[in-house]
């Protein structure tokens, strides 16, 4: 091989690894699919006498996590008018006074961004920021919320209070009944995970 054949062979080889170097990187996500029948939701509000406990139903959701931005999308949608205590009486209260589940049947969380690292492959703490949106209002929240991941499969869960009488809800305490002005939700989640790459 001549030298000037030689040159341009190095040219070129250094001209290859220069532009792969300088090509951007396909950015991975991860997107987490729930199951709403391995997803269980309950609430917690602290009463006169005793605690009132109940259970939320999601009816879909889904979260794309990227970890080199931070950023987050995805909606979790909850059916309102399946919200039970297991009282009927207080049930119907809570659909027709507080939850107004007959306007608003869908209870809704949007997720924006998140802070902490993501591990695709194991067990991640991140702080989840999103909009909660009830009778039809937007309320920002941070959910501190824990994902494992393994293979294509997820678990998930977040525990937070929701002060739903800041939030104009309406408060149902009586004169010999008073009820907490915040309710405790607890999620236990199961779903799909997919790392999806994205070319530029």
């Amino acid at each position: 091989m001549s030298s000037a054949s030689k040159a341009l062979t190095f040219l070129l080889t250094a001209l290859t690894v220069t532009l792969c170097l300088a090509a951007p990187t396909a950015e991975a996500k991860e997107v987490l699919t729930f199951e709403p029948e391995s997803t269980e939701i309950t609430f917690q509000l602290g009463a006169t006498g005793h605690d009132v406990e109940g259970t939320l139903y999601l009816r879909e959701g889904e979260l794309v996590l990227d970890p080199e931005s931070g950023e987050a999308a995805g909606r979790l949608v909850l059916d309102a008018l399946r919200t039970e205590t297991g009282n009927g009486s207080r049930d119907k209260t809570m659909h027709k006074k507080v939850l107004e589940s007959d306007r608003h049947p869908l209870i809704t969380f949007d997720a924006e961004s998140f802070e902490g690292a993501l591990d695709a492959g194991g067990e991640s703490e991140i702080q989840l920021h999103g909009v909660v949106r009830l009778l039809g209002q937007p309320h920002a929240v941070t959910l501190p919320t824990r994902i494992t991941v393994d293979g294509d499969r997820f678990q998930g869960s977040t525990s937070f209070p929701v002060p739903y009488v800041q939030w104009g809800l309406h408060d149902p305490s009586l004169f010999v009944l008073r009820v907490a002005k915040e309710v405790q939700v607890d999620v236990a989640a199961q779903g799909s995970a997919a790392h999806v790459s994205e070319q530029p």
